[in-house]
């Protein structure tokens, strides 16, 4: 299967591939799962995935607050904010990962919108979101939300070193978990009427802003930057899947039909009869749990801006088109760079995707912008 997926890496960034080589950490360094976390997340998987389950979930969480006393201002409030994971109810998470911690600044006169920001690959604390998106927005009366993921700053586990993450478990964990704390955020922006809340990341963080808004009820603004449709050729094709833990996942192979109670996962596994490579089950778990088409559609894809690293050597897009066959009618910005070159040069081009994004939503939903 992963053969006949292989992805060609002629017409990608050659700076993507000079950054690889600069990169010695591996992931999946102890392989598939801590525990029975793997088997527990695909019993979940279902009412992540169907909006109308997800929704029937008791999600409430009380927040704590603390003054940011350095950041505010005469015309913001800057807050830090923590609370449990809701996640926390339905898997057994590690302790460091238990407690959702953000950061929020908001504009104390009228606030148009708050932007939640989602943490890419290695994304460690507020500061480079906050510098780069958050302060910017706020000139646009625009309020941030800047979370921290699972596995990362003051949530990342201490038997894990930077951002390498020890399970393949752990990255769909990192993804369900926001999901659910993202939707604690989003009621608590509409609560306390600051506007309608919007969803972006860069990379990793704009496939988990997709996530999220897979579960939101309502239209929602959502802007990911160089990301796509499914995380499965990200880690065993494209300039990732270097940094796999290749010999650990072989030597380990989860327990199979424990993970046939999955219908799709049972699918595959009956057709090879138990007998299945590392990369064929990986590319396989990612797919059926993360690709979006599996997901809830947007309630209105219009709101969706998906910019897109054309020389992209981490994001394959030989998969399902996002803006054509997943979200049809999402709009697509192309730059043409790849995916480091897009990190670091278009922080512009990713600001002014947001607020174009957010006046679409002011002007297809202009008596609820304005509540």
């Amino acid at each position: 299967m992963i053969a006949e997926l292989a992805y060609s890496f002629r017409d990608v960034s050659s700076f993507d591939k000079l950054f690889r080589h600069l990169n010695l950490f591996k992931i999946f360094v102890n392989g598939w799962s801590d525990g029975n976390n793997l088997v527990d997340f695909f019993n979940l998987l279902p009412t992540i995935q169907k909006r109308s389950c997800f929704l029937k979930l008791s999600l409430s969480a009380p927040i704590e607050f603390s003054n940011d006393s350095k950041s505010s201002s005469p015309t913001t409030d800057c807050l830090f904010g923590k609370f449990e994971s809701p996640l926390n109810s339905f898997l057994n998470l590690r302790k460091e990962c238990q407690t959702c911690h953000f950061w929020a600044c908001i504009p104390k006169n009228r606030c148009r919108s708050v932007v939640l920001h989602f943490a890419g690959t290695g994304d460690h604390y507020y500061l480079r979101r906050k510098l780069s998106f958050a302060n910017p927005l706020l000139e646009h009366n625009i309020g941030s939300i800047v979370i921290e993921n699972p596995f990362y700053g003051k949530r990342k586990p201490r038997t894990q070193f930077r951002s390498q993450l020890n399970y393949v478990s752990d990255l769909l964990i990192m993804g369900t978990a926001l999901v659910m704390e993202a939707n604690v955020l989003m009621n608590f922006v509409e609560k306390e009427n600051f506007g309608f809340p919007a969803l972006t990341g860069i990379s990793l963080g704009g496939y988990t802003s997709s996530l999220a808004a897979t579960a939101w009820s309502k239209p929602v603004p959502l802007i990911p930057c160089l990301s796509w449709t499914t995380s499965a050729n990200v880690y065993t094709q494209g300039i990732l899947s270097s940094f796999v833990n290749w010999p650990k996942l072989r030597q380990n192979m989860p327990d199979l039909s424990a993970l046939s109670q999955n219908p799709d996962l049972k699918i595959l596994l009956d057709s090879v009869n138990g007998s299945i490579s590392a990369e064929t089950l990986l590319y396989q778990i990612l797919e059926v749990s993360t690709h979006l088409s599996n997901y809830s559609p947007l309630v209105d894809p219009k709101l969706a801006t998906v910019v897109v690293a054309e020389k992209d050597a981490y994001i394959p897009r030989n998969t399902d088109d996002l803006t054509n066959d997943v979200w049809p009618g999402a709009t697509r910005v192309n730059i043409n760079v790849g995916h480091m070159q897009g990190i670091f040069m278009h922080t512009q081009t990713f600001l002014k995707a947001i607020l174009e994004t957010v006046e679409r939503y002011e002007s297809l939903y202009p008596t609820v912008s304005k509540v």
